[in-house]
């Protein structure tokens, strides 16, 4: 059974950590010109949906937002705070629903199979390999 739930899409992740890193670092590294930025300019957090919308076409993102969403928010750790992101609960037991019966079929970025083997997923091991993905997730420190 294959997720039930619209997700974001990415068609360019390089694109999109790049745009990540310029809203972190106050500097342009996607390389390209953003509408309303001057030339070389980083991009500043966009300050609506319709401007993070903007900023990705501008980056070459390539994403795809479900219409379900209308808005955007960031949320950004600092070295004295331990930031815990917790899932969207409906997407998480979509994504657990989907992989039990798809037995092992785990949906993972494009990208992984460019820089990393490809796990060995079963029925057996796979609901760890969601919780292992889960866990990273709330807790990475990204850097």
């Amino acid at each position: 059974m294959p997720l039930q739930m619209p997700r974001v899409t990415i068609g360019n992740w390089e694109n999109w950590g790049n745009l990540v890193k310029s809203w972190v670092c106050g500097e342009n590294r996607v390389g390209r010109p953003f509408t309303g930025v001057p030339a070389g300019a980083a991009p500043p957090l966009p300050q609506s949906f319709a401007e993070f919308v903007q900023q990705c076409q501008d980056a070459g993102v390539e994403m795809v937002v479900p219409d379900t969403i209308r808005a955007v928010q960031f949320v950004q750790s600092s070295q004295d705070v331990l930031l815990i992101r917790l899932p969207n609960k409906a997407l998480m037991l979509d994504t657990e629903q989907a992989i039990k019966q798809n037995q092992g079929d785990y949906p993972l970025p494009q990208y992984y199979p460019q820089f990393w083997q490809w796990p060995n997923l079963t029925a057996d091991n796979v609901m760890e390999f969601h919780a292992d993905r889960i866990g990273d997730y709330t807790i990475s420190q990204c850097g």
